[in-house]
């Protein structure tokens, strides 16, 4: 059971809220007054503090010592208190001056870099955090812990959705033996433009598979978006090019760009603001009417971390098998939180090859290779991924609770 304090204004955390929605309310003991606190262990000292951005010297208006930390001294002074920064939602770029900017405000508190935990999701944060220091000659000030949140929130939000689940297990199971099939091969998600993104859908106009799936791109611009989901958008071909450039993608699907965006925006998944395309549990049509999901992370060349986010746990919780562009290693990751994936019917070779673009041509040729099947052999497909997409189903759906008690970061907030 994780002791938290609860008792300030700002004290919030990821890792609590998942639990909440999962049903699991016995792994916390919620302090709201010091005088209650047992200080034979550890307690946290929960403060929510976006991302990283939030910790660069360039972004006064969201600086989180200001608006979160400062007047928490007297809190943080108590023994076993560990001031736990949670960034969990989001990765850990590695960033000189933010890096620089949170060593310099925590030293101003004081702090035994040992009592200062920061949730990242990225689990290469420890590393990577390490590998900073070395190479800057820098003392550590914080302890990166990997917390898999997206994991735990996204499965809580199904909790109070129990005949979305039931409906989507029983059409799925329906759909192996149905004789008229789905009348789509395949369901592809894009809201904010990411050169994966880009690539993915140029790609799937330039093989002429546009005409058998869903697709969702909302375009170089996300209409009444906050700056951050327009923080890549792009509003000439040229500036497309230029983001594409490092991917070196062929000049047949280049030349798509203009037709891309004459298209757009192409919409499957209308909602009404960002935190409602990140983590509302979706519209089952278009997953009951398609065979497999192209999932396109949030990050593909790993900038902010090797991590998972609710764009791939969509498939899992829709029965959907999948093709997943995002950064190598990203379906090893899955594999080590017990999920399974789909070789060697899809070819996953791509996943562990560490060049960008050798990566983007690898799973391109394979989405290519899958979508210019026959319908019904897609749906062949699925029914010889059945067991797997069950087991990720029912994992997902009954497991998450269990899995957070294995999760690194439990461990630690809990001294174990």
């Amino acid at each position: 059971m994780i002791q938290l304090f609860k008792g300030w204004k700002h004290n919030s955390i990821w890792i609590e809220e998942a639990a909440r929605l999962l049903g699991r309310h016995d792994l916390f003991d919620i302090k709201l007054d010091m005088g209650d606190v047992d200080k034979s262990r550890p307690l946290l000292f929960p403060i929510h503090a976006g991302g990283m951005w939030n910790f660069s010297p360039s972004t006064k208006e969201f600086d989180v010592f200001d608006r979160s930390v400062r007047g928490a001294e007297n809190y943080l002074g108590a023994e076993n208190t560990f001031l736990c920064l949670d960034i969990s939602g989001e990765g850990f770029p590695i960033d000189d001056a933010t890096l620089r900017n949170l060593h310099k405000e925590l030293g101003n508190f004081h702090l035994n870099p040992k009592r200062v935990i920061v949730f990242t999701s990225s689990v290469d944060a420890p590393r990577d955090y390490n590998e900073w220091c070395h190479s800057t000659g820098t003392a550590p000030a914080f302890e990166p812990v990997p917390l898999q949140v997206q994991l735990y929130f996204y499965a809580g939000q199904y909790q109070n959705h129990r005949k979305h689940v039931e409906a989507v297990f029983y059409d799925s199971l329906k759909s192996l033996t149905c004789p008229n099939p789905r009348k789509h091969k395949f369901l592809t998600l894009n809201y904010t433009p990411r050169p994966n993104r880009y690539a993915v859908v140029l790609n799937l106009i330039a093989g002429n598979h546009v005409k058998d799936g869903l697709i969702s791109f909302h375009g170089p611009k996300v209409d009444n978006a906050s700056p951050i989901d327009n923080m890549s958008s792009y509003d000439s071909e040229n500036a497309v090019l230029d983001m594409l450039a490092h991917l070196e993608l062929d000049p047949t699907t280049l030349k798509q760009i203009g037709t891309l965006h004459s298209l757009a925006p192409l919409i499957v998944d209308e909602r009404s603001s960002r935190t409602d395309y990140a983590y509302a549990v979706p519209d089952p049509f278009p997953y009951l009417n398609s065979y497999l999901s192209i999932v396109t992370e949030s990050d593909y060349t790993a900038a902010s971390g090797l991590r998972i986010t609710e764009k791939v746990l969509k498939a899992i919780a829709n029965c959907h098998p999948f093709i997943l562009v995002g950064a190598a290693g990203s379906l090893a990751l899955l594999k080590s939180l017990g999920f399974k994936t789909f070789a060697p019917i899809f070819d996953e070779s791509y996943d562990l090859e560490p060049s960008p673009p050798k990566r983007m041509r690898m799973v391109l040729a394979e989405i290519d290779r899958v979508l210019s099947l026959p319908l019904n052999e897609i749906r062949i497909m699925y029914e010889q991924l059945w067991s797997v997409v069950l087991h990720n189903f029912t994992l997902f759906h009954f497991g998450s609770g269990q899995a957070l008690l294995q999760d690194p970061a439990f461990k630690f907030a809990t001294g174990k």
